[in-house]
């Protein structure tokens, strides 16, 4: 009945909880316990999240077609901004798709000295 109490029986405690809705369904049990003003929720898999529905109609997933994998489901980070609208615009890059790039804009190779990596196997 108290904090006290319960965490010098939190061993017991844990465990006649675990053994009362273990045999219970997870997001059942989070509606009975939220029905009786307990804030719960569950703590769900990458399957569960894919699923959910209230994810789903806020927009919070977003398909794109990958090259070589086909269209794939992204989610998108859980913050939103009114004046900027969440967007993915890629699926990702490929396997070295922009090394080149990195290496001529970021660190200032040269042609040469790229060809030399890529010959050398160094490079993808």
């Amino acid at each position: 009945s108290t904090t006290s109490a319960r965490f010098a029986n939190q061993d017991a405690l844990e465990a006649r909880i675990a053994e009362s809705t273990k045999s219970r369904d997870a997001f059942e049990l989070m509606a009975a316990l939220q029905e009786e003003g307990i804030e719960a929720g569950v703590v769900q898999r990458a399957d569960d999240v894919n699923r959910d529905l209230q994810l789903e109609h806020r927009g919070h997933f977003q398909t794109l077609r990958h090259v070589h994998l086909g269209e794939l489901r992204f989610e998108h980070s859980g913050i939103r901004f009114t004046e900027h609208p969440r967007r993915i615009r890629t699926p990702g890059p490929n396997l070295g798709e922009h090394t080149q790039e990195i290496l001529r804009e970021e660190l200032g190779l040269k042609e040469p000295e790229i060809a030399e990596l890529v010959e050398s196997g160094v490079l993808v």
